[in-house]
């Protein structure tokens, strides 16, 4: 008789059995294929679920192994637990899991590289238009002043001539040098810089041209053939600023006085041109501005000072005249920075300050008569457009090509000449003749129709005039000093310093603050932060004055292209060269008084002047390309002041980022910065 077991009525060896069959129909009914990535649970289970089955499981184990104890069936007992073993192993991870934490790792390590990049960039220098900073009384949205020295050579900055302009060129930007439009005359240049077009696309091709179109003739001294809006191509600054709510003033600025239409939009504050408005006067004007309240304050100020173009064609750029120019505008600008200082402006105010071209001296052994290259000239072309350069337009019946190649001739039957203002014995053909198809690319004077099809361009310091117009020739040519010639001579090089908070958080110099304070009657020193970029056309200070306000721009509407952030610093001494050092500039010595230095400037420590020579040269260390290296090395630059010793390694920067990461904390934490806008008291 078959024995019972002592949990039921079923025999004791059909327990075993019993229990796998269970133990795999419950796996059958619990598992299946589902999903798209592989096996996973038929039916969803919840914790307390699974507790109970694996308490059920072990005490299942627990019986079997004294029940296997007792019958003595060891190896039945054996291959029952190495059967069922590896349903009880730790669970793998599922593939979902480990493809969640992975993307979340990537993700993070990615995002760690994007902001050791973006640190190692140079700061982001764009402030809302709208934001509001506080001088420590007053609000005031970001403001820049545009001011535009007519005439001013770079190389006329010095030391002693300029210690005002020196001194703030040592603590701002500069490339060595800004390269004018062609022609490098007033009107177009003025135009370029306001629009950030070339003359060719901006339409102001000349101070004197025609228009074949309109069948008009403009001249830039006569309202009446110059003041009409189909002139004027482009959108001026001031028109940017005035669409995007930014209120601005221009001042005698060339083309401001143009009636306004739908791009050439008028000014909030327009002053008219005075050729005799005094220095003191325009530094009136602009400080009467700034202290008007927050809502009618002009953001964008724009300045026309005149003055050394007028005394440079009067006596030529280095007499004793022009020398005293000069000084009184370096005067006048030294006025205005202790004005902005006494308001607490300095390191809240944009300074950009520009010239339009250079300038050199003509003389009487370098006239070229129209009547002797070509012979009853009035009897083939019409009126003569341009100046020095000239175009000609042949009156109907005398083609384009026979009046080139005749000038063509002319020109290739001149003797070759030294080159003047230079060391260099090089010789060249005194002119040189185009037409628009022939004209240089680089000169980008070829693509509108008030370019004259025939153009004389007379190599720098050459004049083409007429027995008409000068018909005395043992008599001084008038006007001494002339300008107008190739846009990249380095006598026709024109100025650009710029100082103000967006180029400091571009990193383009260092921290302004209220520059100097006397103290025990001694002078508070600061160090430089100037710093030297790469030379640039003057058609992109454009987009670097609206970079400097906020403003939205876009590129493809003009041939500018670079902004503050496409500033690059030099990378060698060699390439600071104001003017090659082949050039011979001389600027006669004055015994004027030099003008005084502001608070915001410290004074320059004066050299021995040269009697031979123009003002020094800037001689300051290029800078690493990346911003990081915002110091310099110990030696002195161009207007005489030791520079900052130049970060070296990755240590060094690293610092050095740290240092600058803290001083803004601590600005902010002041409140320098406001970040609600609130009424002015």
């Amino acid at each position: 008789m078959e024995s019972e077991s002592e949990f039921g009525d079923f025999p004791k060896e059909n327990d075993r059995d019993v229990l796998l069959e269970e133990e795999e129909r419950e796996k059958l009914l619990s598992t299946g294929w589902f999903g798209s990535i592989g096996k996973q649970e038929g039916v969803k289970i919840g914790k307390w679920t699974k507790g109970r089955r694996r308490l059920q499981g072990l005490g299942r184990r627990i019986f079997l192994r004294r029940d296997s104890v007792n019958s003595g069936d060891e190896d039945e007992r054996d291959r029952f637990f190495d059967k069922d073993e590896p349903d009880y192993k730790p669970r793998k991870p599922s593939f979902k899991w480990v493809a969640c934490i992975t993307v979340g790792l990537l993700t993070f390590l990615l995002l760690v590289i994007i902001g050791s990049v973006q640190l190692s960039l140079p700061k982001k220098f764009k402030m809302p238009p709208h934001a509001t900073m506080s001088n420590g009384t007053h609000l005031f949205f970001p403001t820049t002043i545009l001011i535009s020295l007519d005439g001013f050579r770079p190389d006329f900055v010095s030391p002693e001539l300029t210690p005002a302009l020196s001194r703030f060129a040592s603590q701002g930007v500069r490339p060595p040098y800004m390269s004018p439009a062609f022609p490098s005359v007033t009107f177009p240049n003025h135009w370029t810089l306001v629009t950030g077009l070339h003359p060719e696309s901006h339409g102001i091709v000349s101070n004197h041209f025609y228009d074949p179109i309109q069948e008009k003739e403009f001249h830039y001294t006569d309202p009446l053939r110059s003041l009409q809006s189909e002139w004027w191509g482009g959108t001026p600054i001031w028109s940017l600023a005035e669409k995007q709510s930014v209120r601005t003033s221009v001042s005698m600025w060339p083309g401001s006085e143009v009636p306004p239409t739908a791009k050439l939009i008028k000014p909030a504050y327009l002053d008219h041109f005075l050729r005799n408005e005094s220095l003191p006067a325009k530094v009136t004007k602009i400080l009467d501005h700034l202290d008007l309240p927050t809502r009618q304050r002009p953001q964008l100020i724009l300045s026309y000072v005149p003055d050394v173009d007028i005394s440079g064609h009067k006596a030529g750029p280095n007499s004793t005249a022009t020398h005293n120019a000069i000084a009184e505008v370096d005067k006048m600008f030294s006025s205005l920075l202790t004005s902005l200082d006494a308001r607490n402006l300095t390191s809240i105010t944009n300074i950009v300050v520009v010239s339009d071209h250079g300038m050199l001296t003509t003389s009487n052994e370098r006239l070229i008569y129209l009547d002797d290259i070509l012979p009853s000239y009035s009897t083939k072309i019409g009126p003569i457009e341009g100046w020095p350069l000239y175009g000609l337009r042949p009156k109907p019946g005398v083609s384009v090509s026979d009046l080139y190649n005749t000038l063509l001739a002319a020109r290739d039957a001149q003797p070759e000449v030294v080159m003047p203002f230079t060391t260099d014995k090089k010789k060249i053909k005194p002119f040189s003749v185009y037409t628009r198809e022939t004209m240089p690319e680089r000169f980008h004077y070829s693509n509108n129709e008030r370019i004259a099809p025939v153009i004389i361009v007379p190599e720098p310091g050459w004049i083409i005039t007429t027995r008409e117009e000068h018909p005395d020739e043992t008599q001084p040519y008038d006007p001494v000093g002339v300008h107008g010639y190739d846009n990249l001579h380095p006598l026709m090089r024109s100025l650009f310093i710029a100082r103000g908070p967006a180029f400091e958080r571009a990193g383009l110099h260092g921290p302004i603050g209220n520059a100097t304070a006397l103290q025990a009657g001694k002078e508070k020193e600061e160090k430089d932060g100037g710093r030297v970029v790469e030379p640039f056309g003057n058609w992109e200070v454009y987009g670097l004055v609206a970079d400097s306000l906020g403003l939205k721009w876009r590129q493809e509407q003009v041939n500018g292209t670079m902004g503050i952030a496409g500033m690059k610093l030099l990378k060698s001494e060699a390439e600071e060269a104001v003017v090659p050092s082949s050039f011979v500039t001389s600027i006669v010595s004055s015994t004027s008084t030099p003008s005084p230095v502001p608070t915001a400037v410290a004074p320059a420590p004066t050299e021995k002047p040269e009697e031979s020579k123009a003002p020094e040269k800037e001689k300051e260390k290029g800078k690493d390309k990346d911003h990081d290296d915002d110091d310099d090395d110990d030696e002195k630059d161009g207007v005489g002041h030791k520079a900052k010793e130049k970060l070296k390694g990755w240590w060094g920067k690293f610092k050095h980022k740290a240092g600058k990461l803290k001083d803004k904390l601590e600005e902010w934490w002041d409140g320098v910065w406001v970040e609600k806008e609130e009424e002015d008291d």
